[in-house]
């Protein structure tokens, strides 16, 4: 109790002190006053106390965090987004994505790397304008998780954000590396070869659908047309 009290200190030295003494205790039971600690007015005493939460892996409580990712202080909110990154919680997906509109691009950059660790099909709608970010770290970071994802609707913005890049900007080499990722092909910067293969596919997929919509499924096993990604290529090959 005596310790505890300390946590109320005058003085922020003393405060976070007290967090790491009783977060070395071990006791789960002094979980919740070291929670508390998350909305101290002092920003060095609610990062001493994410620190230590991080300690705590898959026992960790996410809610509190969660409402760190809306803090005042931007140092918080950038500590707070790598902490979830390290957690893999689901319950973090909708805090994470909403961090993806921070006005600090360094937050959504790292909120954009920590989406990664999911498996979600929000994360794709929600990286796709980052796309367009001012920022080149933003991009690249949103670039890389699309192309771990292989989202087929990330091409074309992948494309775009290619053909405008800023000049000698390795944060790019993650948007065609991306592009690389999806399509199996490997064009790099050539732009011009992005947008052939593209509208190529493009024609294709449609064709490949209009037939599939006219075969019955009773037929599809004498059927000779067939679809086939070879070496994750995406080419559809059709029979002679």
């Amino acid at each position: 109790n005596s310790l505890i009290s300390m946590l109320k200190d005058v003085d922020k030295e003393v405060r976070k002190t007290t967090i790491l003494v009783l977060s070395g205790l071990g006791n789960t039971r002094l979980i919740n006053p070291i929670l508390s600690m998350l909305q101290d007015v002092e920003e060095d005493v609610r990062k001493t106390t994410i620190i230590v939460l991080s300690k705590l892996g898959n026992s960790c409580p996410i809610d509190p965090l969660l409402t760190l990712l809306k803090d005042v202080d931007k140092d918080v909110r950038l500590t707070t987004v790598m902490l979830l990154k390290e957690l893999r919680d689901t319950r973090a997906i909708n805090g994470l994505i909403e961090s993806l509109k921070d006005p600090v691009w360094m937050v959504r950059g790292r909120a954009a790397y920590a989406l990664g660790n999911f498996n979600d099909e929000r994360i794709v709608e929600a990286l796709l304008p980052l796309l367009n970010d001012e920022d080149p770290f933003v991009i690249g970071s949103a670039a890389a998780v699309l192309g771990k994802l292989r989202s087929i609707k990330a091409v074309e913005p992948l494309i775009s954000a290619l053909k405008y890049r800023k000049k000698d900007d390795k944060n790019y080499d993650y948007v065609a590396n991306a592009l690389n990722k999806i399509s199996g092909l490997g064009f790099s910067y050539d732009t011009e070869r992005w947008e052939k293969w593209w509208e190529e596919y493009k024609l294709k997929d449609v064709h490949l659908r209009k037939w599939f919509w006219f075969v019955n499924k009773s037929d599809m096993e004498n059927f000779t047309f067939f679809y086939k990604i070879r070496n994750k290529s995406m080419k559809i090959v059709y029979p002679n």
